[in-house]
């Protein structure tokens, strides 16, 4: 009987990094707003500190005094700034959850980050937890695995102000609300192997 499928596209990002012999079983990505999550006060205090820039600098080509307007220019133009670094932390935090790609093999658990620099985090049996799911929101979850410090700033959502936000453990964030990747991870760490999944077209995971 055929079993789930993989994605194509998860799955080729993923193969390059594979050894000879080594079988996928399971590939996932996060959800696209995963990795907003604690982004939430930097949109926020963007837009307000935005919207005060803009009326500053209404205020500076309306001013009459010459050290009004180049006083209103100069809050202006900070906040203005302070305005777009915020906004832009939130941007970069999206596009790097689009530049994670999660996969468990027969030999190992994978996270890539598929961006510059590439970087790709392993785990055999030997490094791998009792997988512990909790609920991400809108029918995800994030399922925890490991203890690697050195994974944290390349999988953890940007926080406030461009902080990362602190997770205990690394592992699949924002996956599907199913128990394909939690059944993969278990199987890998008692080692058995299990049936790899059929490769699919990309649009579902």
């Amino acid at each position: 009987m055929n079993g789930p499928s993989l994605d194509m596209q998860l799955a080729a990002r993923l193969r390059p990094h594979l050894a000879p012999a080594e079988t996928l079983v399971w590939v996932g990505a996060p959800s696209p707003g995963r990795y907003l999550r604690g982004s939430g006060l930097n949109v926020v205090g963007g837009l307000l500190i935005g919207w005060l820039a803009l009326g500053l600098l209404a205020q500076a080509l309306g001013e009459a005094d010459a050290l009004g307007r180049l006083a209103a220019a100069f809050f202006g133009l900070n906040a203005g700034g302070a305005s777009l670094y915020l906004l832009g932390r939130a941007g970069l935090a999206f596009l790097r959850g689009q530049c994670m790609v999660y996969g468990v093999t027969d030999a190992r658990a994978l996270l890539l980050y598929d961006g510059r620099p590439q970087r790709l985090f392993a785990y055999g049996p030997a490094q791998l937890g009792a997988p512990a799911a909790a609920r991400a929101g809108s029918g995800t979850f994030d399922v925890f695995f490991a203890d690697d410090p050195a994974a944290v700033p390349f999988m953890a959502p940007t926080g406030v102000f461009g902080r990362p936000a602190p997770e205990a453990r690394v592992g699949f964030l924002g996956i599907p609300a199913n128990d394909r990747a939690r059944a993969a991870l278990d199987a890998l760490g008692t080692g058995e192997r299990p049936d790899a999944e059929r490769e699919r077209p990309s649009g579902g995971r």
